[in-house]
């Protein structure tokens, strides 16, 4: 897989990067409809090395929050409930991974890119998710 250009956006997200990264539409999908356009292959079922452009998803930390996401046209704030703690990156090769992030950003947080490695990380991904190309 080719890997793309991408200029970071002030509204991207660690999954919206991760699909521009391997050339699809950022509005592809949300972390619930994943499933509709990727193999999900849990991380310890993996029977070969990563390819190039693998999306790598961690969401053992997943959690649901109730946060205010509208209002109305007369004001009134509504609610919805949200996923928190899940995390998408892009297999680079070499054992390297990107991502974007918020977390080692300037109040207001804005998206930052950073190239790390893959043995680095605190814990390995839950999930490979490969594009189902319909073919």
């Amino acid at each position: 897989m080719e890997l793309h250009k991408v200029t970071l956006e002030k509204t991207d997200t660690c999954l919206t990067y991760a699909l521009k990264r391997i050339g699809l539409k950022p509005d592809l999908c949300v972390y619930e409809s994943i499933n509709e356009h990727f193999h999900q292959i849990p991380w310890k079922a993996r029977k070969k090395e990563l390819t190039i452009g693998t999306v790598l998803l961690w969401d053992t930390d997943l959690k649901w929050r109730w946060l205010p996401v509208s209002i109305t046209k007369d004001g009134h704030i509504k609610n919805k409930l949200i996923h928190t703690g899940v995390h998408f990156a892009v297999y680079e090769g070499d054992g390297l991974i990107s991502d974007c992030t918020r977390l080692h950003s300037p109040t207001p947080p804005s998206p930052s890119l950073r190239l790390r490695e893959l043995s680095d990380m605190k814990s390995t991904p839950d999930w490979l998710l490969i594009y189902d190309t319909g073919e």
